[in-house]
Order: C-alpha cells, then sequence, then structure tokens
C-alpha cells in the first residue's frame, strides 16, 4: 500500500503530493519572472519603501517550452505626504496569447524628486 500524506486538508499519494509540489514550484518561479520582468520599464525605477501585499492567481498551467512576456499597469496611485501608495496588476501571457497567471502587487514608495527647474539663457 502507498504511504499517504496529509497536508490539512487533502490526503495524497506520494506521487499526487510530487506533482502538485512540481506545479507550485512552477507558479513561484514564474511569479518570480514576472517581478523581475516588471522593473525592466523604460521609466526610473520606483524607491519602494515597503512591499504591502500580493495578491495571485494561477489560471492556466505553464509549459515546458512556452514563451512568456508579462503586462502590467499602474492601477491606483494613492498619494500621502511623503510617498504613497501603488497597486500594481499584473500578467502573464503565453505564446498564445492566454494569460497563465495575473495579479496585484500593493508597494509603499517614496515620492520622486521633483525635476529640475530649467535655466534660462545666460547668453
Amino acid at each position: 500500500m502507498p504511504a499517504r500524506v496529509v497536508d490539512g486538508r487533502w490526503t495524497f499519494d506520494h506521487d499526487e503530493l510530487d506533482a502538485r509540489l512540481a506545479t507550485d514550484r512552477a507558479s513561484l518561479l514564474l511569479l518570480c519572472l514576472t517581478t523581475g520582468l516588471g522593473w525592466r520599464i523604460p521609466q526610473p525605477p520606483l524607491a519602494v519603501l515597503a512591499f504591502m501585499g500580493l495578491e495571485w492567481h494561477v489560471d492556466a498551467p505553464l509549459a515546458v517550452g512556452d514563451t512568456i512576456h508579462s503586462r502590467s499597469k499602474t492601477a491606483v496611485k494613492r498619494a500621502m505626504r511623503e510617498g504613497g501608495v501603488i497597486i500594481e496588476e499584473r500578467a502573464v501571457i503565453n505564446q498564445r496569447g492566454e494569460t497563465v497567471q495575473h495579479g496585484k502587487f500593493t508597494f509603499l514608495v517614496a515620492r520622486r524628486p521633483a525635476p529640475p527647474a530649467p535655466q534660462g539663457d545666460s547668453a
């Protein structure tokens, strides 16, 4: 008889648990990749003071050989005295245009310094 493992909600055979852990590891890897891809934008990076939250959903499995890209947009900007709260929505899309994972990141960010005032011609 195969050994059983109990994780608090379900009982699994070791083979089922190994498959579940492999899927969880792949999902976490994709979350890490999209986090890195999200910071490769042409704008100056945000000065993140605190990571406040994460809401992440796995919509479809990722297969070996899939090509992915990440889409990101700022959903909410809430100003505060010394900075603000930013909620960023991200999606991971495969080569067929299917969203395989999506979610929201919440950050506490520092205020960006004001751009320098233009200097008048001193000719």
